[in-house]
């Protein structure tokens, strides 16, 4: 699929920068030690962020992680092939952007809408982590990237697409900012069995809602947001987190060819 529309030239262009990190993270597991530095790093005006808050909810909160174990692992396969930039499109408060950056030497670009203090926040983060140097943020809009086409090697998004009102719009744009065979992973939620049924006794076998509450724009679900996805680029993979009795999120693994 070719994408025609260039930002213009005014666009920021991304100078090559990699890590001195003098090591590489084996292992992928975030520790509790991790976890908590990065939970006193986040200054307390935004600790309930919607983005970031669930990841410290007793219990509940380790899906969180798991998932980001998960990704962790992908993006460290992936640049074992190759080396280029990454872009963790719809970052928050910056962590998968630490993360990425203590685990590869790469450079990775943390994108989102939030203002100027969250992305601020979010620089902490990293730096907490040893990983600023590795590490930048940007402000925009997903639906139009400040990049030239073909800038990332990578690109990470997770539970973030199910906020946006026009999914297909999101996604024509990151296809445009990927280089060829590039790799996206890319979260959205779902619910198992266990947690479709809790929900359901408690909206009173859906009499209180109409749709999923996850998603708030034209796609009502992930099964329709898979057949967008595939308009742009090729699935390699599918599971569910934690998995696929308890799942709460569904991450794709995909290439753009």
């Amino acid at each position: 699929m070719k994408h025609q529309r260039e930002p213009s030239k005014s666009c920021p262009k991304i100078q090559p920068h990699f890590s001195t990190n003098d090591t590489q993270m084996d292992k992928t597991r975030i520790t509790k030690e991790t976890r908590e530095s990065i939970r006193k790093a986040i200054p307390k005006q935004y600790a309930r962020y919607a983005g970031i808050e669930p990841y410290f909810i007793p219990l509940f909160g380790r899906t969180y992680w798991l998932r980001l174990e998960k990704v962790l692992e992908l993006a460290r396969k992936d640049a074992s092939r190759h080396t280029g930039y990454i872009a963790d499109i719809g970052c928050g408060l910056g962590v998968l952007v630490a993360l990425l950056g203590k685990t590869l030497d790469a450079r990775i670009v943390g994108i989102d809408r939030y203002p100027t203090g969250p992305l601020k926040a979010a620089e902490d983060v990293c730096k907490t982590l040893s990983s600023g140097g590795s590490c930048s943020f940007i402000r925009s809009e997903i639906s139009l990237l400040p990049f030239q086409s073909g800038v990332f090697q990578s690109c990470f998004c997770l539970d973030v697409l199910e906020h946006v009102p026009n999914v297909e719009a999101c996604l024509e744009e990151i296809w445009r900012v990927m280089k060829n065979r590039g790799s996206l992973f890319i979260t959205v939620p779902v619910e198992g069995k266990v947690l479709n049924l809790a929900r359901e006794i408690e909206s009173l076998h859906g009499r209180r809602r109409a749709t999923s509450p996850h998603w708030h724009g034209t796609v009502a679900d992930y099964k329709e947001f898979e057949v967008c996805l595939s308009k742009y680029f090729t699935i390699l993979k599918k599971e569910y987190v934690p998995n696929a009795l308890l799942a709460y999120d569904v991450l794709f693994s995909c290439k753009k060819q």
